[in-house]
């Protein structure tokens, strides 16, 4: 976040992927909910590496999202 209020490109500080640029993600995919599209909640920044191989699948982390995000009233 240091490195954002900056201007500069955000990296990855712990995990398998230190140092790799953190990239915008949707954590909900654009093609399964369009309208979710300009959402701020629905971003998620991840390794540049992991960031092209989700596409526009759904896995068990994402219905997580999801369910709390509309519990929360975010999504309808």
């Amino acid at each position: 976040m240091k490195k954002l209020r900056k201007g500069r490109t955000p990296t990855v500080t712990r995990g398998r992927c230190v140092g790799e640029v953190a990239v915008i993600n949707y954590s909900i995919p654009r093609p399964v909910a369009p309208e979710l599209d300009e959402r701020v909640y629905s971003v998620e920044f991840v390794p540049g590496s992991l960031n092209g191989k989700k596409g526009a699948k759904i896995g068990r982390r994402q219905w997580v999202l999801a369910r709390e995000r509309k519990e929360v009233g975010l999504y309808e």
